[in-house]
């Protein structure tokens, strides 16, 4: 079991200068690189005297590489744009957002809503120097409201008290009585209506454990002013994870593919989530009693499990409160938060845990947005959401075939694909490098663990939308019992092993493994 994070190995907001992006190389970087290129090199060697068994069946090849092809080229669609946002676009946006800010353009004040629920005393201790610094740097009015229990109360208001007496801070807390984060969000925005905001003002959502680096929010706050039709931004995230080395590349992974997908979203000004670590919404938007009505019942009716409530995923019904009015959304890549998390446990069992529930609320959410259609979304977006779904079944159609192969014409079939995987996954990682700003050979193995796992993940959930888990809050959303559950669960049981078999077959008859029989046999076969 790990211990707590203690103040040393946390980032000290006050102490660091503003965040920006910089690629690190390092002399074990580079031998780890040259090492991984080795190994390739010497399984390619090896194994080519047996590949001409594997040859023999190129039409697997040619049928896998026309998925292949398919699948890179939307993820270069991805990098392109990516670059597109990063090289040319976004730089003449940050210099009309530091000319208005040099000007001296400021927002009224600025209000701040965190949820906190029985968090780490030195987490908060440095959430609270982040906010202040923040704050400062903005130099307006704050109005900070917080939800948790009352160890979290005393803590803010001793913290606050400590470090900023006199700034011009208003501290008001919302007190949680149920372990609830939706409630305890519709709670905190009925508290801020109360204050009457103005319309412009920004309200930053965040979460209890999330510390703002230096230079985020003042990055953020101009595009308001500049895009008037922008209602809401979110930004770049970086993980901090204690004695799990594991834990944190595979973390540093899936931001580094986040980074990239959303500034190649950004270019078409969305995004498929506003992070609940840390987004800023306008207060026209969120004041709203339909914005606060969706985040807090956010339910949808399924056919088999009938209409049910979210319990996670309130940054993904936030999300899409504003994509159903058509709201414009904006990703700012160099504004940057930090994330605490403590892994106890199994390290596979809690990545299991944390796919499941982002793949059910991503589910949850897309087909009702995907109904949209394209003109209200917007083609991209949507297309992305689309694409979502069906990467589950195209993620895992490469090792049914593989193993389907191996065992039925040559086992050197499984060495060349794990070549193929090696090699391809490691292209990939090569782009991922540059936004995690160093070289991580962990990165193509980690890569297509994530990618797996994933495909399971959603092809499990698919079945079982309403089966939410959140560890720190509450168990379960929905857990029916009786003749009525049980025959629920065996039907998605059923379910899931049904399309599993049918993408064992297509992928078997795609592949030529198996044949479809011609009218003649099956004429013969009724007479």
């Amino acid at each position: 079991m790990n211990t707590a994070l203690s103040r040393n190995e946390l980032p000290d907001p006050l102490a660091q200068p503003d965040w920006k992006y910089s690629f690190k190389l390092t002399f074990l970087d580079v031998f780890q690189l040259f090492l991984y290129v080795g190994t390739i090199a010497i399984l390619t060697v090896e194994g080519s005297r047996h590949f001409h068994e594997y040859w023999r069946e190129r039409y697997v090849l040619v049928s896998l590489a026309i998925i292949g092809i398919w699948r890179y080229t939307w993820w270069l669609t991805h990098f392109f744009r990516a670059l597109i946002f990063n090289f040319w676009v976004y730089p003449g946006i940050r210099r009309q957002a530091e000319y208005v800010w040099k000007q001296g353009w400021r927002p009224q004040k600025i209000v701040f809503l965190i949820c906190s629920y029985k968090e780490d005393p030195d987490i908060t201790e440095k959430v609270c120097l982040g906010l202040i610094r923040s704050i400062r740097q903005i130099g307006v009015h704050a109005e900070i409201f917080v939800s948790g229990t009352a160890d979290d109360e005393d803590q803010y208001t001793t913290m606050m008290g400590q470090y900023a007496p006199d700034d011009d801070i208003k501290l008001i807390f919302v007190r949680q009585t149920i372990p609830d984060k939706r409630i305890a969000v519709g709670q905190l925005l009925r508290a801020i209506s109360r204050r009457e905001p103005g319309p412009d003002d920004p309200v930053v959502f965040m979460d209890g454990d999330t510390i703002i680096a230096p230079g985020c929010l003042k990055r953020c706050l101009p595009l308001f002013y500049l895009f008037p039709k922008v209602k809401a931004v979110t930004t770049n995230e970086k993980a901090i994870i204690k004695n799990n080395t594991f834990f944190q590349k595979w973390f540093d992974l899936r931001l580094s593919q986040r980074h990239m997908q959303f500034q190649s979203l950004a270019l078409s000004k969305k995004v498929l989530t506003l992070t609940g670590r840390l987004s800023v919404f306008k207060a026209e938007k969120v004041v709203k009693e339909s914005f606060i009505s969706t985040v807090e019942n956010d339910s949808i009716s399924h056919w088999l499990w009938g209409t049910f409530r979210f319990l996670s995923g309130d940054d993904k019904s936030s999300w899409y409160a504003l994509i159903r009015e058509g709201a414009q959304m904006l990703y700012v890549p160099d504004a940057m938060v930090y994330t605490v998390d403590q892994v106890k446990g199994s390290t596979v069992l809690r990545i299991w845990q944390n796919i499941i529930r982002w793949s059910g609320n991503s589910l949850r959410n897309s087909g009702r947005v995907i109904q949209m259609g394209p003109w209200k979304v917007g083609f991209f977006t949507w297309w992305c959401l689309i694409d979502q779904r069906l990467s589950t079944w195209t993620c895992l159609s490469g090792p049914v075939a593989v193993i389907a192969v191996a065992l039925v014409k040559s086992p050197y079939s499984a060495l060349a694909f794990v070549l193929w995987i090696l090699i391809s996954r490691f292209c990939f990682s090569f782009v991922l490098f540059f936004y995690n700003g160093r070289i991580d050979m962990t990165f193509p193995p980690v890569l297509y663990f994530n990618q797996i796992m994933t495909a399971l993940g959603k092809m499990y959930i698919l079945f079982r939308l309403p089966l939410q888990r959140w560890s720190n809050r509450s168990s379960s959303a929905i857990d029916p019992g009786g003749f009525n559950g049980l025959f629920k669960k065996a039907m998605a049981l059923y379910l899931t092993i049904l399309y599993l078999g049918m993408l064992i077959l297509f992928v078997a008859i795609y592949t030529k493994l198996v044949s479809l029989p011609d009218w003649e046999s099956i004429r013969l076969l009724f007479m």
